[in-house]
């Protein structure tokens, strides 16, 4: 567990991850990038996160918690959700943003935009205001926050048009928060799913889509892959296949 800084012409300064303070990883930090000739300037305090105190970073030694088996664990998760968003991004054909992993809320996330510029939301932060430019549905996954205290896959619409949220959401554990103006499946959900946990997600995301692109008149057709809704079908048999065969396999009296 650390943190590899590795310049193209192959020089790298490790810093190590477990038992430090966010002033003594701040410090370590920033000594490597030194030693590398490379200067970087930031403004070293927490952004946007009530409850967590604003005390600068090269002073902070109380928070220095790090937890090797759940950093792993939350790793292997995004990996696999990676993956899923990955194939859900591979079906529209228009602008989109990688999947990435978001500095903000440490969530992973994907867009998916209709090309239609929209006036800038009002209030937005100077971190927000490319990202708010142009009509987009918006998707990630994420540990929870204030609002949200546990994990969960999410999904909204910029700007968000009348009936976005009246829309049904698949799979039936899917609901929206009017509250957070969200769409949401709770982690929990997608791991205990009856199906597959990867079609369980597919189905959130492709249901979000459909509601965001019908409601905004987005041209789907146009938006897609031809073979789309054929990818879908095969999918969907081939894991009711495999399913039914792990069933199968369970209900012999010599498995």
């Amino acid at each position: 567990h650390v943190l590899r800084i590795e310049t193209s012409e192959g020089d790298l300064k490790t810093v190590p991850l477990k038992g430090l303070s966010v002033a003594v990883f701040y410090d370590r930090v920033f000594s490597s990038l030194g030693e590398l000739g490379i200067m970087v300037g930031i403004r070293p305090v927490p952004y946007d996160m009530p409850g967590v105190g604003i005390e600068p970073f090269p002073s902070d030694y109380q928070h220095m918690a790090y937890d090797e088996e759940y950093v792993n664990r939350f790793w292997r998760i995004l990996v696999q959700v990676s993956s899923i968003f990955q194939v859900f991004r591979g079906w529209f054909i228009g602008k989109s943003s990688p999947v990435h992993f978001f500095w903000h809320h440490a969530d992973l996330a994907l867009t998916l935009f209709s090309g239609r510029p929209v006036p800038v939301k009002e209030g937005a932060k100077q971190v927000e205001l490319e990202a708010s430019s142009h009509e987009m549905i918006s998707f990630g996954f994420w540990a929870g926050d204030q609002q949200i205290r546990e994990p969960a896959f999410y999904a909204y619409m910029h700007p968000q048009p009348a009936g976005f949220m009246n829309e049904p959401l698949s799979p039936k554990e899917a609901f929206w928060s009017h509250q957070a103006g969200l769409a949401l499946l709770m982690y929990e959900d997608v791991r205990n799913s009856a199906d597959s946990p990867e079609k369980a997600v597919l189905d959130f995301l492709e249901s979000v889509y459909q509601a965001g692109a019908k409601r905004a008149n987005w041209d789907i057709e146009a938006l897609r892959l031809p073979s789309f809704e054929k990818q879908l079908k095969e999918q969907a048999q081939r894991q009711h296949k495999e399913h039914a065969d792990i069933l199968e396999k369970l209900e012999r009296p010599d498995a």
